[in-house]
């Protein structure tokens, strides 16, 4: 079964491809030239995959990379997602779930005709959200068990854990808890408006939940049992819509785009939340691209990466902003990670490669 997100990301190819801007940071040695879409630790380095599935390696913190090996993407598909526990990597794509035990090398595939949306490993356990279903590997990705039977659907649009629960949206029924390892679910959407949850995020305490297509934000504070609701905007919009979400140990941030009336231009920014998802207030200043597809932080810096707008670096905890991608040859930052360190940042850019940082953004 063909997931939900799959018209979202050929949506999301499409916008990115009618209109390209330059902007700064300097492009690392490597796969300047591939679309990164996903990234990973594993084994003490850092590694990265193309959305035509090439896999590139760094052993000193993105300053050169080297290929590494290739998952076998056909022409109509894309490399979505790569994840690793201790001593194998996993990757997934539109029609199938790999894997490689010889540090990205060689891939094989372990399940076959299958959308994979994401893949996330809880200890050595690995979990994979799917079109057709939630699948647990417990022996390294040898064999994956479809532990979707008490769910009402298999169509997973986003997954999650918190502690030693898993959790997952089931697209068009809500959110469904297990605690288990997914050998029983049972419904935790006590609370939520809408059933089409596309988000799921969690800072180590609380639960936050999202549906693109509405300003709206659920938090949950008991593990999922129940959940309420905050309205970023208030209803006072033709058109909103959520496109990232993260929650860091202290804030909640949340980049939504909105038009106030059919006549208006779409306009955007960051919603930032102090208190656990009750209270939201957008802050824009310095934010000169308005379309914040990913959000990241680590200690005081806060990166937004935009859509054909490059990196944006807050040091204030998103009050203001400064442009921070010198160099970058193509802006559409769709993902930001962080060494463990915290000193260095990687960017991700549709159409123009990996970069890197090594000063928190400013270059």
């Amino acid at each position: 079964m063909v997931s939900s997100k799959f018209f979202y990301h050929i949506i999301l190819i499409f916008i990115s491809f009618s209109s390209f801007s330059f902007a700064q940071w300097e492009s690392t040695s490597g796969p300047e030239a591939g679309n990164i879409y996903t990234m990973c630790k594993f084994n003490n380095k850092i590694f990265c995959g193309t959305l035509r599935g090439d896999i590139f390696n760094s052993s000193d913190n993105g300053v050169s990379w080297i290929e590494t090996g290739s998952v076998q993407v056909e022409e109509t598909e894309q490399l979505i997602t790569i994840a690793g526990n201790s001593t194998t990597l996993f990757a997934g794509t539109f029609t199938n779930l790999f894997r490689s035990t010889d540090s990205g090398v060689t891939w094989s595939s372990v399940k076959s005709n299958i959308y994979i949306d994401e893949i996330i490993t809880v200890n050595e356990d690995a979990f994979a959200a799917t079109g057709s279903g939630v699948f647990h590997s417990t022996d390294y990705g040898s064999t994956w068990l479809n532990v979707t039977s008490d769910l009402p659907d298999t169509n997973i649009a986003a997954i999650e854990s918190l502690g030693s629960a898993l959790f997952v949206s089931v697209f068009g029924r809500g959110i469904y808890k297990s605690t288990n390892n997914g050998a029983s679910w049972d419904s935790a959407k006590t609370g939520l408006t809408s059933d089409e949850i596309n988000f799921l995020s969690s800072d180590g305490t609380n639960l936050y939940a999202a549906f693109s297509g509405k300003a709206e934000i659920f938090y949950s504070t008991n593990g999922g049992l129940n959940w309420s609701k905050a309205d970023l905007i208030g209803g006072n919009s033709s058109f909103e819509n959520v496109l990232s979400l993260f929650a860091s140990p202290s804030d909640i941030y949340a980049g939504v785009i909105f038009q106030g009336s059919i006549f208006s231009s779409i306009t955007g920014g960051i919603y930032k939340s102090t208190d656990g998802g009750v209270t939201w207030n957008l802050h824009t200043s310095g934010l000169t691209n308005k379309y914040p597809r990913s959000l990241f932080s680590e200690g005081n810096t806060l990166l937004a990466g935009t859509q054909n707008g490059g990196v944006f670096r807050s040091s204030d905890g998103g009050l203001n902003w400064v442009l921070s991608s010198n160099g970058m040859k193509r802006a559409d930052v769709r993902h930001i990670a962080f060494t463990n360190s915290g000193a260095d940042f990687f960017a991700g850019v549709y159409g123009g490669g990996l970069f890197t940082s090594n000063d928190s953004g400013k270059t």
